[in-house]
């Protein structure tokens, strides 16, 4: 069967044919719906498809939710076996397609939704979460966590689509609270029933958001999206910086500075743990071990003073070759990350830390 509408609490979907080769030119779309307050628990047994860098041909997409406008899980193709899926809500989305040549064995995956609750954890550069069954009226009685974590150095920036839920004064009935940190321990941003700021941004790599109905009034519900926020300063002691999605392939078309400001008089340490950027030599000196022209994807790290422009480049890299350890002999440096549209890699992972004698400090 190519496609279908299932809305058993467990079932089997496979690619047509299978385990036959699957044929060419075919689109396939299965959405599975189950009662409100579970959650599906997909995973494959068995993926064989045509394989491109960006799975052009032959692939298999999921989205978190009922329709093809539902927040993207992920899209794959090749031979390597797509993560087991964590529906936030109660549907899955899920298409397969290919085009007129090299077919496959295609797949096999089951899917469960005994586990019951909505939410989850998100980690990656930019994603979406939603209401259960939005954009229809959401369940009452509902209380959904949704961890938000970008990679390290970081920040989180929120944009409401969306928002339509119980109205009160105070937000008590139906409400979305954020939390800036880890869980709802942390600070609240906000809590929002009817209005809502255009964006809201975290102080860290953390956000934390909670969804909560009562038994009257459902409305739409609300639709929020997130973005990795990577123009950033800071003016703590010590820290880590990392490319957005590390240490998976980092996406195109970045242009991200970070600026570290430490007390006058004081330096930074800038020491790299990992290190993998795109590099294309087009000089014999290149090739023979002579400086790397980095004109792609690169890490440019300079160093200033309060109010200036960066005065020194420390270095410019770009490749897998680890960097060497940086001293700065500024007390504010510049880390510039560029990345173009082609040949993503896995980024880079550094640690920083002021050296110097006394001071305060404040983010």
């Amino acid at each position: 069967v190519c496609g279908g509408i299932y809305r058993m609490v467990s079932g089997v979907i496979e690619s047509p044919n299978y385990p036959d080769n699957y044929p060419d030119n075919k689109e396939c779309t299965w959405t599975i719906q189950v009662p409100q307050g579970r959650q599906i628990s997909l995973k494959f047994e068995t993926f064989e498809l045509e394989g491109s860098g960006e799975c052009n041909y032959d692939s298999v997409i999921i989205r978190n939710g009922l329709h093809e406008s539902s927040p993207l899980v992920g899209k794959y193709c090749s031979n390597k076996l797509p993560p087991e899926v964590t529906s936030l809500t109660n549907g899955l989305w899920i298409h397969f397609s290919t085009d007129t040549s090299n077919q496959g064995k295609g797949f096999r995956a089951s899917w469960d939704a005994t586990a019951t609750g909505c939410g989850g954890t998100l980690t990656g550069p930019t994603g979406s979460i939603m209401s259960p069954n939005y954009p229809q009226p959401y369940m009452r009685y509902a209380e959904c966590f949704f961890r938000i974590s970008v990679s390290q150095g970081s920040r989180v920036r929120l944009i409401f689509v969306d928002l339509d839920l119980e109205a009160h004064s105070s937000c008590r009935l139906d409400y979305v609270e954020v939390f800036d940190g880890v869980d709802d321990h942390s600070k609240s941003l906000g809590r929002y029933c009817t209005s809502s700021p255009s964006h809201l941004v975290s102080s860290n790599n953390h956000v934390f958001v909670k969804f909560v109905s009562d038994i009257s009034f459902s409305g739409r519900g609300f639709h929020l999206k997130y973005y990795t926020e990577c123009n950033v300063t800071t003016r703590h002691r010590y820290g880590v910086l990392e490319s957005h999605n590390y240490p998976q392939e980092y996406p195109a078309m970045l242009n991200c500075m970070w600026v570290l400001k430490a007390p006058k008089g004081s330096k930074y340490n800038i020491t790299f743990a990992h290190f993998d950027l795109e590099y294309v030599p087009v000089l014999q000196q290149e090739t023979s071990g002579g400086q790397r022209n980095c004109r792609y994807d690169y890490l440019e790290i300079s160093e200033g003073t309060k109010n200036q422009t960066p005065s020194n480049i420390l270095g410019r890299f770009c490749g897998d070759e680890l960097p060497p350890t940086l001293h700065s002999q500024l007390d504010q440096v510049y880390i510039h990350f560029v990345t173009d549209h082609l040949i993503e890699r896995s980024g880079f992972h550094l640690e920083w830390a002021v050296s110097g004698c006394g001071g305060i400090y404040r983010d």
